[in-house]
Formats: structure tokens, C-alpha cells, sequence
């Protein structure tokens, strides 16, 4: 569970991270292809 927990707060911060990058244009596009 504690790895479950890690998990949830990396993607707090990588959702956080890439909204403040995809204000900056086009690493909004690059996001879209990973997922």
C-alpha cells in the first residue's frame, strides 16, 4: 500500500507538473501521446 501511496502523490505532482508545462504550449501535445 505504502507504494500505492508513493504512486498517488508522483501523479499529483506530474498532473500539477504538466498542466504548468502545457500552459507553455506544446509539451500539451507531447502529454497527450503518452497517455
Amino acid at each position: 500500500s505504502t507504494e500505492r501511496q508513493v504512486n498517488g502523490v508522483l501523479n499529483l505532482i506530474d498532473l500539477a507538473g504538466s498542466e504548468r508545462l502545457s500552459k507553455s504550449g506544446s509539451t500539451g501535445e507531447r502529454l497527450k501521446e503518452t497517455q
